[in-house]
């Protein structure tokens, strides 16, 4: 049977996301110290006939900006038309300042774009997980 994941409680401001299928957590929107250094979620997983719940101690680092690390941009644009194919390429990120960068999508203005990209951590290049579709949206904004 398969398994459903979902944030059951602790996330009142909608500030992550779990892929319902693969339990995955992620950010849905950049989380700030000053506003809260510390969460506690509840997450549950369910076959259909049985619920198991579990909690996630998450702690934000304050002083992550201080590590050195940028971009070569500030912001990339990339425009794809709907017939991109799942796995094509759309972008090549490129940051400097450290010996060693993991790249990584951190966060999305809507959590459904998390699952649409994928971003190769070691290259940072942004590709199609799924395909696109206008309708549903049109405007994907992905923090890195």
């Amino acid at each position: 049977d398969p398994l459903y994941y979902s944030i059951v409680g602790g996330d009142e401001r909608q500030e992550f996301y779990i892929g319902r299928s693969d339990g995955s957590l992620m950010l849905a929107r950049r989380l700030l110290w000053e506003r809260q250094p510390r969460y506690q979620l509840n997450i549950s997983v369910s076959d259909g006939a049985h619920t198991v719940t579990t909690l996630v101690n998450i702690t934000v680092i304050n002083d992550a900006n201080e590590a050195g690390v940028s971009f070569s941009r500030e912001e990339y644009i990339v425009e794809a038309e709907e017939s991109v194919r799942v796995g094509e390429a759309l972008a090549a990120l490129q940051a400097h300042g450290a010996t060693r960068l993991l790249y990584g999508i951190h966060a999305a203005r809507a959590p459904a774009s998390l699952e649409l990209f994928r971003l190769h951590e070691l290259t940072g290049v942004l590709e199609l997980a799924q395909p696109l579709d206008r309708e549903s949206c049109a405007l994907h904004e992905l923090t890195v």
